[in-house]
C-alpha cells in the first residue's frame, strides 16, 4: 500500500474518532442534533410506510451510544491499518 493511502486511513479514522467521541459526550449539542434528526428521519419512515403508529422520540436517544461505539471501533481499524499495513 503506498503511504498516500496509508496516510488517507489514518486521518479518517482520526476524523472519525473524533467525531464519534463529540457524538458520545454530546460535544456542542451534537448528540441532542443526532436525537432529533434520528426522530425526524424515523417520522419520514412511518409516513412513507403507512405504519398505524407514531415515532418513538426515545430511538435516537437509545442508539446514539451505540452508533458512536461502532464509529470508534471503525476508527481504531482504519488507525491500525493505516499505520501498519505493508
Amino acid at each position: 500500500m503506498n503511504l498516500g493511502l496509508r496516510v488517507y486511513f489514518a486521518v479518517a479514522g482520526l476524523a472519525l474518532l473524533a467525531g464519534s467521541i463529540a457524538l458520545l459526550i454530546d460535544f456542542r449539542g451534537l448528540g441532542r442534533r443526532w436525537d432529533e434528526d434520528v426522530y425526524a428521519q424515523s417520522k419520514e419512515v412511518i409516513k412513507l410506510t403507512r405504519v398505524p403508529w407514531s415515532a418513538n422520540p426515545a430511538t435516537g436517544r437509545v442508539w446514539r451510544p451505540y452508533g458512536a461505539i461502532f464509529g470508534i471501533v471503525v476508527s481504531i481499524v482504519l488507525i491500525l491499518v493505516g499505520l501498519f499495513e505493508k
